[in-house]
């Protein structure tokens, strides 16, 4: 049997420690995928409470104005308030987050 160098069992650890640099790095970029995939999860279930809660009070502001129509101009309605009350907070939340503490 031969001889293993000095050289050959370096370049086995170097090769080595590639190898979990990239495991590891791999296993972060999972790991962070799932963490952003569970972020938006959370974000897309507010979204959906504050959709109900925002159409309910489109709604009685509807009611309160006494807008009639059809169907079809209700839902215009709404659709249209609905966009100038989301509109008026991503403005104030886009200012309020520049702001420095």
């Amino acid at each position: 049997m031969g001889k293993v160098s000095s050289d050959s069992i370096e370049k086995t650890r170097e090769g080595d420690n590639k190898f979990f640099s990239v495991a590891d790095k791999f296993k972060n970029d999972i790991k962070k995928n799932i963490i952003t995939a569970i972020l938006a999860a959370f974000g897309f279930l507010i979204a959906l409470v504050w959709r109900d809660a925002i159409k309910e009070s489109v709604n009685d502001l509807i009611k309160l104005f006494n807008i009639q129509g059809s169907g079809t101009v209700i839902m215009y309605s709404t659709a249209i308030v609905t966009t100038l009350i989301c509109v008026a907070g991503i403005i104030f939340f886009s200012r309020w987050s520049e702001k420095k503490v």
